[in-house]
């Protein structure tokens, strides 16, 4: 039995030997029309397709057909191998991928989003039909991939698939609706993020005369995401949470604390409880948190704009906190204070559109979006506070309003976040101006504020996104100022064999003016300074510079996928009387690994390595860090809650 095993691991080696060099010889030109003799194996990429009849397929990417002329039967025993054994049927699973690629972008990087339904536009919806996809198996790409392993079957069977009813309640339209592209649009990028799936889609088929079919396609996630947070040799946090209970769409989640210094030695320290979609896209939440320095109690309700369908658009936080924080990084001791607060937050926007659509200046994705919000701190307990002492614990109201103007669309492209599949990636801008009263302990005024954000995609250069903000509260002079810019831009992706690349480069510039004295910002690891404590460097104004080379691989291994990338960090700290060029430049460089894998519930995160050739003293020259942050960021101009410009 040993000695199969083995011989059946130096085939599978072998085998992945054969496909490397026969990657290297395949067309590589845009699409080939191919004929396969069965019995065969048509590999795509990192998916393996068995061939039962002599077809024809026209295949716009790279490709090896495996017939009895060129190792068949080598692969044959593969797949038979795995079936026999489990230790081979899991090391077949770790090398055969499900496709991902988005089979409207084969020949093109990028496209407007709304272009895969226009030649549709008008026409009536005649059924709509929804199917769910296992996780294993069966891709958007090809609804009759095959499952290949028996674990990939155990799985399947134990998995309880999202309820269609779930699915049919997100959807914008009905039946003898007529079809709208940039609602579609909306429905599918909507359909696409929801965490329990790892993709979907919506596909119009069936074209006769005035009407049309509408397939929405879902392919489900692994629900399960188990975690370790170890925090010493004598404590640690376990985690368990289900995203998709009984695939209702709901989300339940828990961690338990083990803390052999405490008594008891170990408690209950996490739940969540997430509900998608309750009534009318409300979306619902419930979070209690506790840890060595922080307790908190969180209640959640959102609705988002949804243009065409949801116009009304608002959102309730009640929250109470207790924790221990160090105040002030100038002190000496460093001592931490206890605090506890009760948080409430409370908002709504419109869209307006019907009114102004006719215009030429106007189009359907240009939207006007008034908003008002109301925000409430109240502390129970805090050290002692004044306008020239820890003034930024005071209590507040602020009461806010604002003015959009909004224009959003998408672009279809792929290899941004995700490795193939279509991601929608909003362009367009925001202009608002906020307005508002802020009754605080110290500060008693009006406020006023400015904003513009937008991104724009040019051709052959590649993405620009660019962010202004800027408000203050005022009476005879403004006080309580803060300004932040930013710029980012991302190349268009460039192709090597299986490879993908792009750079990114992030600028960003906060500022004050007229803060309290003790109001200080900060640069540390947030700002990608790895290792470094947060409140290490701190100063009145600051500037971050980071170019990051990013190279999408082909590798595939139990379901994950990975980026690797370098990067080079740059930031400096100025004060209210000198500018940030007249201080030290503060410096980094590294490298890093970016980890997707759709098919589990965590989705994504990054291992970051970096040296810094100056730190203060005490601190390493070298820092690792560990996030769940997606690689790049984007801006949603639909988003248009009042807000005072942050300084921090």
């Amino acid at each position: 039995m040993v000695q199969k095993k083995t011989i059946a691991v130096i085939v599978i080696i072998c085998a992945m030997l054969i496909n490397s060099l026969a990657y290297s010889q395949v067309n590589k030109n845009n699409c080939d029309t191919v004929k396969i003799v069965a019995p065969a194996y048509l590999v795509l990429d990192d998916t393996s397709i068995k061939v039962y009849h002599d077809s024809t397929a026209i295949i716009c990417n790279r490709y090896i057909v495996i017939t009895k002329k060129n190792g068949y039967s080598l692969y044959s025993k593969l797949v038979g191998e795995s079936q026999k054994s489990n230790l081979i049927d899991k090391f077949f699973q770790m090398l055969i991928a499900s496709s991902t690629q988005d089979t409207m972008l084969v020949k093109n990087d990028l496209i407007k989003a709304e272009d895969a339904y226009n030649q549709y536009s008008g026409k009536i919806i005649r059924n709509i039909r929804i199917q769910v996809l296992k996780p294993i198996g069966p891709t958007i790409s090809d609804t009759n991939l095959p499952v290949f392993t028996r674990m990939g079957n155990a799985i399947n069977k134990s998995h309880f698939s999202t309820n269609k009813n779930v699915l049919e309640r997100k959807l914008l339209f009905h039946v003898n609706d007529t079809v709208n592209p940039l609602e579609m649009v909306e429905n599918t990028r909507k359909l696409a993020v929801l965490p329990y799936l790892q993709d979907a889609t919506i596909i119009l088929t069936n074209a006769k005369g005035d009407s049309v079919d509408v397939l929405v396609l879902a392919k489900d996630k692994f629900p399960w995401m188990p975690g370790l947070d170890i925090y010493d040799i004598n404590r640690m946090t376990m985690h368990l949470k289900n995203v998709n209970i009984f695939g209702l769409g709901q989300s339940l989640g828990a961690g338990i604390t083990i803390d052999t210094k405490s008594k008891p030695a170990f408690y209950l320290s996490d739940i969540n409880y997430y509900i998608d979609n309750m009534y009318k896209q409300i979306d619902g939440g419930i979070n209690f948190h506790v840890s060595e320095n922080e307790k908190a109690y969180q209640l959640l309700l959102n609705r988002e704009l949804i243009p065409l369908s949801i116009r009304l658009a608002g959102g309730l936080n009640i929250a109470q906190i207790e924790e221990n924080i160090v105040i002030d990084p100038t002190d000496v001791d460093r001592s931490a204070w206890f605090f506890k607060y009760r948080y409430f937050e409370l908002w709504s926007s419109y869209l307006f559109y019907d009114d102004l659509k006719d215009r030429k200046l106007f189009t359907e994705n240009t939207y006007f979006i008034p908003a008002i919000a109301l925000y409430k701190r109240d502390y129970l307990y805090r050290p002692f506070v004044s306008v020239d002492s820890n003034s930024m614990f005071n209590n507040y109201t602020n009461l806010l309003g604002n003015f959009a103007f909004v224009k959003q669309n998408y672009y279809r492209s792929n290899y941004v976040r995700d490795f193939g599949k279509a991601e929608y990636i909003p362009y367009g801008f925001q202009a608002t101006i906020t307005g508002g009263y802020s009754w605080a302990e110290f500060m008693n005024k009006p406020y006023l504020g400015f904003g513009l954000i937008a991104t724009k995609h040019f051709e052959n250069f590649g993405y620009v996104f660019a962010g202004f903000d800027i408000g203050s509260h005022f009476s005879s002079t403004l006080e309580q100022g803060a300004i932040n810019i930013s710029l980012s831009y991302l190349t268009s992706v460039l192709k090597k064999g299986r490879y993908r690349y792009r750079l990114l480069t992030n600028i960003n510039y906060t500022d004050g003016f007229n803060r309290f004295t003790n109001d200080l910002i900060y640069l540390g690891e947030k700002y990608g300074f790895i290792g470094m404590n947060d409140k290490a460097w701190f100063g009145a104004q600051r500037m971050f510079v980071e170019m990051v080379g990013i190279s999408y691989t082909p590798w595939y291994f139990l379901g994950f996928r990975f980026a690797m990338y370098g990067f080079c960090s740059a930031g400096l700290l100025g004060s209210d009387s000198h500018t940030v060029f007249r201080n030290q430049l503060l410096s980094s460089v590294g490298v890093g690994v970016y980890v997707k894998n759709d098919f589990l519930a965590f989705n994504s995160f990054q291992v970051r390595v970096a040296y810094f050739p100056i730190t203060p003293n005490g601190i390493s020259h070298f820092g690792i860090s560990f996030s769940t942050l997606d690689i790049i960021d984007q801006l949603n101009f639909l988003k248009t809650k009042p807000h005072i410009v942050e300084y921090r």
